[in-house]
């Protein structure tokens, strides 16, 4: 009785051990390069802090609090705080997740825009750390809460995507951007958010519909690998609001996907290739959920040997 009781127990924390370590980068589309789920936090995004305007004149602080993961959703909350300060989270794949020549998808909502909110989906070159910007290039697949689109009446319907990059080697800011493009919907419902990037152009899109198209033969910026960037800003240079009035809001992201699109595709993590599609799955919060069971699954061992 003692031996079937002692297999039992195994089992279980055999159970316990291999659900604990299921991989955060378990792809919803078996077919994705690489994704995020949102199930939850996945240890490939580090977070940007602090303030200054962050080039924009932008108000809010950057943290870590106002990215929380709930319910298989990243939710990146601009907040007032009692100090009258704005808080918000921008994150990051910077050296840890990489891509060259994808389709790259996100599936995002948000719940306001008025008052100054300024969401972005976007990308920066990776070599953004030695040769700065615009030199390292810059692809916005989504931006909301423009100027423009408050003139227009359009705030929350109007979508822009566009391309920053140096033409010179003293380093002129190059700016291209879609202009009059809507979504088909509110943007408080979800749409999906896209990239195709091949060797020959860039063109991004909203739930199939092209936003932007350009093409990128002798830009050398874009052909080199980038990482992508999730963030929520409040006021700056793009809303035209230098005093924000918001109450705040937030961008929900149900998911992001990396896809093959047939042009020499390249997803790295860690400066290492990965496919999901092929097998590779690499959780890095897995090491430390086995290390922590180490303990209980030798206790367990212990008592197969008394009991038996």
């Amino acid at each position: 009785m003692r031996v079937r009781q002692t297999a039992i127990l195994l089992a279980q924390l055999l159970w316990l051990l291999t659900s604990q370590t299921s991989g955060s980068c378990v792809c919803d589309d078996p077919k994705a390069l690489w994704c995020d789920e949102f199930s939850v936090w996945n240890e490939q995004w580090t977070h940007d802090v602090g303030g200054g305007g962050w080039g924009n004149y932008e108000s809010q602080i950057y943290n870590r609090e106002n990215s929380p993961v709930v319910d298989g959703e990243l939710r990146i909350h601009a907040t007032k705080g009692l100090d009258e300060n704005y808080y918000s989270s921008r994150i990051q794949t910077k050296g840890k997740v990489e891509f060259l020549y994808v389709r790259l998808e996100a599936s995002i909502k948000v719940t306001n825009l008025e008052g100054g909110l300024w969401p972005a989906f976007w990308m920066l070159g990776a070599n953004f750390g030695d040769v700065g910007w615009p030199f390292c290039g810059e692809i916005d697949i989504m931006e909301l809460g423009s100027a423009e689109a408050i003139a227009k009446g359009q705030i929350h319907e109007l979508v822009l995507a566009a391309m920053h990059w140096n033409a010179t080697i003293d380093g002129d800011h190059v700016y291209e951007y879609s202009g009059n493009t809507t979504t088909p919907a509110m943007v408080q419902e979800f749409h999906t958010y896209g990239l195709d990037w091949t060797p020959e152009k860039i063109t991004m899109d909203v739930d199939g519909k092209e936003l932007f198209t350009r093409n990128i033969t002798g830009l050398d910026q874009f052909h080199k690998p980038f990482f992508v960037l999730l963030n929520l800003a409040v006021g700056g240079l793009f809303t035209g609001i230098a005093e924000p009035t918001t109450a705040g809001g937030a961008m929900i992201v149900d998911w992001i996907r990396a896809y093959d699109n047939g042009s020499g595709s390249r997803v790295t993590v860690d400066e290492q290739p990965f496919n999901y599609s092929n097998g590779d799955c690499t959780d890095s919060s897995s090491g430390i959920r086995l290390f922590a069971m180490v303990p209980i699954v030798f206790s367990a061992i212990v008592a197969c040997i008394f009991l038996s």
